[in-house]
């Protein structure tokens, strides 16, 4: 069982003072090297860990402790806050050293054109080390949770964000897109279809793509999961709510009911929702909103009357075993429990993101191609082939020739794609 070594390329370390490697640490302090892994030590690895009960984060970071034979976890620290001096933390149980030079910037080179974007962007990258000899499922949970907790911390003594990843398989590779001529022509015509449109039709429309489109740019899985609801209930409301009876979109609103009609059906919402609580608090919180303020009945009334045949309309409102739905999850988010959000939560929204965009899509397609008889489509994107080494893991055979400093693999000076890569067959 060969042991996994960086291939050897001039290591990057932190260009802050120099400090000497920890015992068990596979990278140098500012490094992320490309692991070369024996195949027959991953055959021991990926079974094993792949049978742990783990959220993804935990899963990540034992993942590579394992595969380098570490004796503890490497992650990457992201800020705003520029730390001069390296930081230790809880007695020494967690190191985190800047992957750049104190202010003020002194000598020039690859370092200061480094520190120069970091000021730029607002970003500085930390390298971080939490040592765990035993490497367990537990131990793995409590490093995610202890490291949640030091980021938040940073927001409390200014104006300051943090956020942390697992140093390996934590970035997925960023996707480019080739537009055919089809979707070229179906952009212009969804331009020139909202442009005909009512000024008030069109300006709703154009919040619900701003909104879409927000998501789809977004870093943050939670944030684009609440932007693609935002987009989704802005216009349903519109529609059903504010449309004037001649607008366009007003054929896709159910009748108008009067306050009396609209008292009894909560009425009856909330007979029937306290008919059998199992929970009677959440119950109650349940009749609340759904019955009187309404949005989720209005919500699931509408999709399944525009897009009948959608199977993601179910998913948003169908509860997993002892936990929430989609539209439960973003309830707790937008009334204040992000917080309360488990990693499982969390793993669900990211796993939904793709069937929740094509949903939005596919419904603001529909309403405004319906609503302007046009005949414009939209497709799902496709990403262009692409060899990746962002993973940053390869068997023997593989020769990577990219950068290993963090300081530009995190700042995005140089990227981790296929030139860099060269896999070689004996």
């Amino acid at each position: 069982m060969g042991d996994p070594m960086p291939l050897q390329t001039p290591p990057p370390a932190s260009e802050n003072v120099p400090r000497a490697k920890p015992p068990g640490r596979f990278n140098d302090w500012g490094q992320r090297a490309y692991m070369v892994v024996a195949p027959d030590h991953a055959a021991i690895v990926e079974p094993e860990v792949a049978a742990m009960a783990l959220t993804a984060r935990a899963r990540q970071m034992i993942r590579a402790a394992k595969l380098t034979q570490s004796a503890g976890y490497e992650f990457v620290f992201l800020s705003n806050a520029q730390f001069p001096e390296p930081l230790e933390l809880d007695s020494g149980r967690m190191q985190i050293v800047p992957c750049f030079r104190p202010f003020p910037m002194q000598g020039g080179g690859m370092a200061d054109m480094n520190q120069m974007a970091m000021m730029r962007k607002g970003r500085f990258v930390y390298d971080g080390w939490m040592p765990d000899q035993v490497l367990s499922p537990s131990t793995a949970e409590s490093a995610v949770i202890q490291l949640d907790a030091t980021t938040g911390a940073v927001s409390l003594v200014g104006s300051y964000y943090a956020h942390w990843e697992p140093k390996y398989f934590a970035r997925d590779p960023v996707p480019s897109f080739i537009v055919s001529a089809g979707e070229v022509s179906s952009f212009k015509d969804a331009l020139t279809a909202i442009a005909s449109m009512p000024p008030a039709d069109a300006t709703a429309l154009r919040r619900t793509i701003g909104w879409l489109s927000s998501a789809a740019s977004s870093n943050s899985p939670v944030a684009a999961f609440l932007a693609y609801f935002v987009a989704l209930e802005s216009m349903v409301t519109y529609i059903e709510t504010r449309a004037l009876p001649d607008s366009p979109l007003a054929t896709f609103a159910r009748e108008r009911s009067t306050p009396t009609m609209r008292r009894e059906a909560s009425s009856q919402c909330i007979t029937e929702k306290l008919a059998h609580p199992t929970d009677l608090i959440e119950t109650i919180k349940e009749a609340y909103f759904e019955c009187i303020i309404g949005t989720r009945g209005l919500l699931e009334e509408h999709l399944k009357r525009v897009l009948p045949n959608h199977p993601s309309v179910g998913v948003l409102f169908k509860r997993r075993p002892a936990a929430d739905s989609l539209w439960g999850i973003r309830g707790r988010i937008a009334h204040g429990d992000l917080n309360l959000l488990s990693e499982t939560d969390v793993l669900f929204v990211m796993t939904s993101l793709p069937a929740l965009e094509d949903l939005v899509r596919s419904y603001v397609v529909a309403v405004v191609s319906r609503a302007t008889h046009s005949a414009f489509f939209s497709r799902r994107r496709r990403p262009a082939l692409s060899f990746s080494a962002a993973e940053g893991y390869g068997a023997p055979g593989t020769v990577y020739r990219g950068p290993t400093s963090m300081a530009e693999i995190y700042l995005g000076t140089q990227d981790l794609e296929g030139p860099h890569v060269e896999i070689t067959f004996d």
